[in-house]
C-alpha cells in the first residue's frame, strides 16, 4: 500500500508564503482560513544561537486520524480502486483512504457539524461556507485531484525555494523516504497520544529546536 506524504525542509524555506497563496487561490480557500499555512518561529535564542524558522503547515494526514472516527455521519461502503486492486470500507463523510494514505472529506455527505475540525490537533481542518449558508468540512488533501492527473500539490509545485517534497513513503528511493533516512521528525500532537503524522520536517538544529519547542 501506498503512504503519500510531504517533506519541508526548513533550512531552504524562505517564509515567503508562496505554498499558502498558491493552495488559497487554486482550491479557493476563504481569506479567513487555510488549507496551508506558514508558521513563523523567532527570531529566538536556542542552544545554537539566535534563529528564525519557517515551518508550512497544512493536514498531516495521520496514520490514525482522530478526526475520523469523530464523524457522526452514518457510514457506508465505499470502493477504492487503483487499476491493481480493490478495497471496500465503510466509511462516515472523513476516511483514510486505504491505498494511499491520504485524509479525504465527502463535501456532499459532510453535515457542517464541526466534530472533526474540533478533534483535530494540528488544527488543520475549517467549515467552508457553501451554498444557502451549508457548511462542509475543508482542509489540505495532498490536491489529490492533481495527483490523479500526474500532478503534484500545489504547494510543492509553487514553492520558489524548492523546500518541500511530496513522495510515497513505500518507496524506499523517494525523496520523502530518503529525508526520513537522514533524520526528518514530525510533530507531536500534544494530545499524550501519537496519531502518526505523515508530515515531516527537516531542518538545522536551532530551526528544529524553535519548531519543536
Amino acid at each position: 500500500m501506498a503512504q503519500y506524504a510531504m517533506v519541508i525542509d526548513l533550512r531552504k524555506c524562505l517564509g515567503c508564503h508562496s505554498c499558502a497563496l498558491a493552495c488559497k487561490a487554486r482550491w479557493q480557500v476563504p481569506a479567513a482560513e487555510s488549507r496551508c499555512r506558514l508558521q513563523v518561529h523567532g527570531p529566538g535564542q536556542t542552544p545554537e544561537g539566535l534563529a528564525t524558522a519557517f515551518q508550512p503547515r497544512m493536514c498531516n494526514h495521520c496514520d490514525n486520524p482522530p478526526c475520523v472516527p469523530v464523524c457522526p455521519v452514518t457510514p457506508l461502503n465505499r470502493d477504492f480502486g487503483n487499476g491493481v486492486q480493490k478495497i471496500t470500507i465503510s466509511t462516515a463523510a472523513t476516511w483514510k483512504n486505504p491505498l494511499n494514505g491520504i485524509v479525504e472529506v465527502d463535501p456532499v455527505r459532510c453535515i457542517g457539524c464541526g466534530a472533526c475540525v474540533k478533534a483535530c490537533p494540528y488544527e488543520a481542518r475549517y467549515l467552508k461556507s457553501g451554498p444557502a449558508g451549508h457548511k462542509t468540512a475543508d482542509k489540505c488533501d495532498f490536491c489529490l485531484e492533481l495527483l490523479e492527473t500526474g500532478k503534484e500539490p500545489v504547494c510543492v509545485a509553487n514553492c520558489l525555494a524548492d523546500a518541500m517534497f511530496f513522495g510515497n513513503l513505500a518507496d524506499s528511493e523517494s525523496a520523502v523516504s530518503r529525508y526520513l533516512q537522514d533524520g526528518a521528525v514530525r510533530l507531536s500532537a500534544g494530545t499524550g497520544s501519537d496519531p502518526g503524522s505523515n508530515v515531516y520536517y527537516y531542518g538545522r538544529p536551532q530551526e528544529l529546536y524553535l519548531m519543536l519547542s
